[in-house]
Formats: C-alpha cells, structure tokens, sequence
C-alpha cells in the first residue's frame, strides 16, 4: 500500500464561505503539518491568487481550485475542479453570471423567511459574506444571529435546506458543461462527497463518459461503507481517489478539521497527469 501523505484537497476560505482569509487558512495548515492544500471556495476564484502567494511564501504547495455546483438531470451534486487557472477567461465569464444568480436567489429566499415573520433584511445577510460568493451559509450566520436558530445545522434542517419553507432552488448548470469549464481552465474534476449526496452508480457512469477525473472517497460525511462503495467505482471508472476535509472553520462547520484526511502522493500526482482533462 502506498504511504499516506498529508494532503487536503477541499477547503474553503471567507472569500466563499469559510472562516478565514487565504492567508491564514494556508499558515494554519502550515502550522498543523499539512503538505499540501487545495483552495476550493463555491462558485469562486477569488482568493486564489492571494493563497498561492501566501502558499510560496510558507514554502508550501498548493493547487489552485474552486468548488462548483452542477446537475445531472434534477440532481445536484458539488464538482472539484483543480489545478485550475484563476485567469481563464471563460471560468472568469462564468462565475460572473453565477456570482449574479446566488445574489438573486438568497433575495428569493430572504423573502420567503420574511414572509414567515423572520425579520431578515438581504442587506443583513451580505453584510457576513466578506468575499464575492454569496450563499446559504451567509443566510444561516444571519439566522443565528438574530437568535432565530441554535446553531449552522439547525439553520439548514429548520429554514434554508432543500424543501424547507426558505429554500429556493440554485441555478442548474449540467454538469457536462461544468466538466468543459474546468478542463478548459486547465483543470481536472472530482466528484465531492458523492454518496453524502446520494450519487448512483449510474451517475458516476454518466459524469466519467463527460469527461470526470476523480472521486472524493475520503471526506467527513461518509461513514466507511460509502468508502468501500466509492473505491470500487473508482476502480471501475478509473477515476483518480482523492482526500478532503471540506474544512471551513471551527465557527463554521466545527466538526470538520484540517490534516484530519490523506491520501498517497501517487493519487495526487495521478491527478495532476490528467490536466485539462484525459487524452483518448
């Protein structure tokens, strides 16, 4: 068996919705042991640049990534896109006209909490996103806030998770055009917390034929069964197995902590062969 090495593929910052800049992300994992991080914040590329700064000046490697939500048919499901560049002018476009539909959606929802007595304001909600990615966590920092929930979770259970009275529905990109994207920015595409989300067999048949280089096996929400299920469809696939701890801050998500996943280096570098998608 390959040795295991301290990698951490899915994290995310305060430009999306983590607990902490760029830079102090990178210097605590720095400082925990970590070896190699990927910064993949929702629907952003925002704090890539200051991260791979930050990441040169530590004398760590990072990788450049961003954290998308996409469809297959009514389905939604989260795409890893790594090794990305944060200048691709098409990603840029793109998360352009994405940045402006989360805006309109979390208005949407503010209204339906409204409407349910809940005196949120949208200019309230932003006022917690310190980034550019706007989003539902913005939405339960608000609720918490005002003493409308006990914690993160119970925002989402109670009000803003799907088909609770505040959720609206995102915007649906197929997640062949997401793939495109990400392999067009110079990226590669893993699956997150596929099973956490409940993906089929089908599915990943489905995203590997699109063009889908990896599955994240080793992440908090799955139990050691969805493990064992993720590794033999990786194996089916030849799909690359990945690690991430989806780390946003203890404030945050506080059960989820850095260096609390690895992976073997030849699975990174497995990856990082497979760039702007796989040559037939």
């Amino acid at each position: 068996m390959d040795a295991m090495d301290k990698i951490d593929l899915h994290t995310h910052s305060k430009v999306s919705d983590g607990q902490y800049a760029p830079t102090e992300l990178l210097q605590r994992a720095r400082a925990e042991g970590l070896e190699t991080l990927a910064l993949t914040d929702h629907d952003t590329t925002g704090g890539l640049i200051e991260a791979i700064g930050a990441a040169r000046d530590l004398g760590m490697e990072f990788i450049p990534g961003i954290e998308m939500s996409a469809f297959v048919g009514d389905h939604e499901f989260h795409l890893l896109g790594h090794f990305i560049d944060p200048r691709d002018e098409a990603l840029s476009r793109f998360i352009d006209v994405v940045r402006g539909a989360r805006v309109v959606r979390v208005r949407r929802m503010v209204e339906r909490l409204r409407a349910l007595g809940l005196g949120l304001t949208f200019e309230e909600v932003a006022a917690f996103a310190e980034g550019d990615s706007l989003g539902r966590t913005h939405l339960a920092q608000a609720l918490l806030a005002r003493g409308y929930v006990e914690d993160f979770q119970d925002a989402f259970r109670r009000y803003i998770g799907s088909g609770k009275p505040g959720f609206v529905e995102p915007m649906k990109v197929p997640a062949d055009q997401a793939i495109a994207l990400l392999h067009g920015a110079g990226g590669t595409v893993t699956l997150a917390h596929g099973l956490a989300y409940g993906v089929t067999r089908a599915e990943i048949a489905q995203l590997e034929a699109e063009g889908l280089d990896g599955l994240e096996v080793d992440h908090p929400s799955h139990d050691d069964a969805m493990r064992r299920a993720l590794t033999a469809w990786a194996a089916e696939f030849d799909l690359i197995q990945t690690a991430g701890s989806d780390f946003h801050g203890e404030r945050i998500i506080p059960e989820r902590r850095l260096c609390e996943c690895a992976m073997p280096r030849s699975a990174l570098e497995a990856l990082r062969a497979r760039r702007g998608g796989r040559t037939v």
